[in-house]
């Protein structure tokens, strides 16, 4: 999945429309948004400028990272708290993550 926002989460943020108040692109891909109070960050790998210049800068947004192959159960799961997503320590396994937690 690089270069491209996946077609899951484009159906959620479709979905979603109503609720999310800000997005944050990198050229015409959305790289994040504020939906609901709370910052969404797919873990997807764009373009090299994108990954290496643009993303960087969004951990400062505190957001919940959502997997790129995310159904709209999952993702309203991470929206309200309910779960966490555990991003790998070692980035080489795009789309998968080692659990997930009830978060405190």
């Amino acid at each position: 999945m690089v270069g491209y926002l996946p077609h899951y989460l484009t159906r959620i943020m479709r979905e979603r429309g109503d609720s999310i108040v800000q997005v944050i692109y990198s050229y015409s891909t959305p790289i994040a948004w504020l939906d609901a109070g709370c910052w969404i960050i797919p873990d997807v790998t764009y373009s090299t400028t994108t990954s290496t210049k643009h993303q960087t800068h969004l951990w400062r947004l505190r957001g919940e990272y959502i997997p790129w192959d995310a159904g709209m159960d999952e993702y309203m799961r991470v929206l309200n708290g309910h779960a966490r997503y555990i991003r790998p320590a070692r980035r080489g396994d795009y789309g998968r993550y080692v659990g997930t937690g009830v978060a405190a």
